[in-house]
């Protein structure tokens, strides 16, 4: 080679080289680029790996291309060219299939419920699907163990209503047999009251005493059974809420005046509401009378106060309060007798049937007390539609 031309060669060996080096340095940066799913990663390379069933077809839905979840869920071989989307869907689901393929066609994306085959069994999918550069992107998402915990659960759902229902049925035969019985045992008690001998007598006010305190016990299990079973039904009327209150506490005047305590009730003149009238004078009896049976000394008083939305009413009394441990579980029915003292003349359900009441009238109740000092119970209840009221009898 002639000395002029060496220079020359050298150079062109080192471009070569340099190319060389560039090109493979390129492929090396793709490579990791992929390897690291960085933005040189293939598109079909993580469909591809999707953990969900993808199949990319043809608007039609033949021309399969699923990915490896998809032919594992639905027992697909490596040649799918032949397969459409209708052979994988069950036989009852295909007018919805159809269905599916339409909307896409029509609409854009789809999205429908179909049991799809898999491994020889009919599973629950919830298939969605949309349009990508003419083809279509179909994702299958096994429900199966969805659907079976839903299934389950609205079994157990309607296991427990019919219990509740059975329940409501027997204890509203077991009423009617008590309740015959009782009302002799009361009617003979009240006329031996004036027949025995004055020293007999507390004898037989024990006996009609015990008579209507089981009574009471067995209508207040006949109306929790009811509010479990669903049967209980809201009536709500236009009333007078304060006079419904002021009634329901002017029950217990007379005993409170007996044991010299003072009940005030302090309401506006009148309070337009739309309530269930039984329900709230069942709740303020309930309230009132707890706190007379357990005040010995001082005052009840009832409060009424009105806004747009709400009637509140709360009982206040100067007995000696409800114990710290008591108050957390004052309304629950499936509290300790033992741990939770009743007053005289109520039962143990009566508290828990009060804030099932409140509950069903979509409204709150709730207990505030200091050991020592008193009680305060407060109830809040949806004031309804206000109604325009008769003017008051003069």
């Amino acid at each position: 080679m002639p000395p002029a031309s060496l220079p020359a060669a050298l150079a062109l060996a080192a471009a070569a080289g340099a190319a060389l080096a560039l090109a493979v340095g390129a492929a090396l940066a793709r490579h990791r680029r992929q390897r690291d799913g960085g933005p040189g990663y293939s598109l079909a390379a993580l469909v591809e790996r999707a953990p969900d069933a993808v199949v990319i077809h043809a608007p039609d839905g033949t021309a399969l291309e699923p990915n490896a979840a998809a032919r594992h869920a639905l027992g697909l071989g490596d040649s799918v060219e032949r397969i459409s989307l209708l052979d994988v869907v069950a036989l009852d689901d295909q007018p919805a299939a159809r269905a599916h393929l339409a909307t896409l066609a029509a609409d854009g994306p789809a999205r429908s419920d179909l049991r799809l085959r898999s491994s020889g069994t009919r599973r629950p999918f919830e298939v969605s699907s949309g349009r990508v550069e003419g083809r279509v992107l179909t994702i299958a998402r096994d429900v199966g163990p969805r659907a079976e915990r839903e299934r389950q659960a609205l079994a157990a759902r309607d296991r427990a209503q019919a219990a509740a229902r059975d329940k409501s049925a027997f204890l509203d035969s077991m009423g009617h047999e008590l309740r015959t019985p009782l009302t002799a045992v009361l009617g003979f008690a009240e006329l031996l009251r004036d027949e025995v001998e004055p020293e007999s007598r507390g004898l037989v006010q024990a006996i009609e005493t015990g008579g209507r305190r089981l009574l009471q016990t067995l209508d207040d299990v006949l109306d929790l059974a009811r509010l479990d079973s669903g049967r209980a039904a809201l009536r709500p009327v236009p009333l007078d809420a304060a006079e419904v209150v002021g009634r329901a506490a002017g029950r217990h005047r007379a005993t409170a005046e007996a044991d010299g305590l003072a009940l005030r009730v302090e309401a506006p003149e009148r309070v337009p509401a739309t309530l269930d009238a039984g329900l709230l004078d069942r709740v303020v009896g309930t309230l009132v009378g707890r706190a007379v049976a357990s005040t010995d000394r001082g005052r009840v008083t009832v409060e009424i106060v009105d806004d747009a939305a709400t009637v509140t009413v709360r009982v206040l009394d100067t007995g000696p309060g409800i114990a710290p441990d008591v108050l957390p579980t004052l309304f629950d029915e499936n509290r300790s007798r033992g741990a939770h003292p009743t007053p005289a003349g109520a039962t143990a359900l009566a508290l828990p049937i009060a804030r099932r009441l409140v509950d069903l009238a979509g409204g709150t109740i709730s207990a505030e007390s200091r050991w020592g000092e008193g009680s305060a119970f407060t109830v809040v209840l949806p004031r309804g539609p206000i109604p325009e009221l008769a003017p008051a009898a003069a």
